[in-house]
């Protein structure tokens, strides 16, 4: 069935109505402030969270054991999380795999 556009209907503000927004009352700042304080303390536990994985991981994988610059270090692990958001994942392990640009080419520093 083909509708014509001008049987097209077009139905605005079905969504929950905000009272504060209609009567133009805004957050005080000192809720506002309240909640970028709850905000940031949920970052730093989110962050811990991540690092601590991350730490886990590391070490499970042998690289607290390895004297390696942190620069080089960081520029190892910023080619692995290249490899995984281009989404070649485990297959990029092959000796091919793409160096980002910048990145110094790898002499056994691998993740």
């Amino acid at each position: 069935m083909r509708y014509a556009p001008s049987r097209l209907i077009l139905i605005v503000g079905t969504g929950p109505r905000d009272e504060r927004k209609a009567t133009g009352m805004k957050k005080p700042s000192s809720k506002i402030r309240e909640e970028i304080g709850r905000l940031q303390e949920q970052l730093k536990q989110a962050e811990t969270r991540e690092a601590e994985r991350i730490g886990r991981l590391a070490l499970k994988a042998g690289l607290g054991e390895l004297e390696i610059e942190d620069g080089e270090l960081v520029s190892a692990l910023e080619e692995v999380v290249a490899r995984f958001r281009k989404g070649s994942g485990r297959a990029g392990r092959q000796t091919g795999a793409p160096v980002p640009p910048g990145a110094p080419q790898g002499s056994g520093g691998e993740a």
